[in-house]
């Protein structure tokens, strides 16, 4: 069951971000509200939980923003949880620099990308309107800019001056 907002051609899409780094924070939510989105951001974990009743179309998760600590609850356990509840809200993992090995747990968590935050905006965008394509449909990502396709000289495909 998805319990996103429909959304409309007037609405945004609406992400929730949870990292427990401000700045890191904050670059990728000017990022994505540069492109569109409505983009509600936490250092909170339990804002996890709260995402579907919210509204929200996709959450990206840092898990460092609740370690694992024997005994108690993690980011890790709230996204599985999540998955049990909600298994259409798309989930951006954020992993910085990580290996096989991180990604493979992020994927077997429940992640449906896994991406380093200082990855370059484009590539968290392209990410980001994937995973809205296939979850709310066409209207979900905010209009691509169009790069014009010509022909050059040499008779090759070129997408603009490329």
């Amino acid at each position: 069951m998805n319990n996103a907002s429909p959304r409309t051609p007037a609405s945004p899409t609406r992400l929730l971000l949870v990292a427990p780094d401000r700045p890191e924070r904050g670059q990728l939510r000017r990022a994505l509200q540069a492109r569109g989105h409505d983009v509600q951001a936490s250092h909170d974990p339990r804002a996890v939980d709260d995402a579907p009743r919210r509204g929200m179309h996709l959450l990206l998760l840092d898990p460092r923003v609740e370690p694992a600590r024997p005994g108690r609850t993690d980011a890790w356990w709230r996204l599985r949880r999540l998955r049990e509840q909600h298994r259409q809200l798309p989930v951006i993992v954020l992993q910085p620099a990580s290996d096989a090995i991180d990604r493979s747990v992020a994927y077997e968590m429940g992640a449906d990308a896994v991406l380093d935050p200082r990855a370059d905006p484009r590539e968290l965008q392209a990410q980001v309107s994937a995973l809205l394509r296939r979850t709310c449909g066409p209207l979900a990502a905010p209009p691509e800019r169009q790069v014009p396709a010509s022909t050059g000289a040499d008779g090759q495909l070129q997408f603009g001056g490329w």
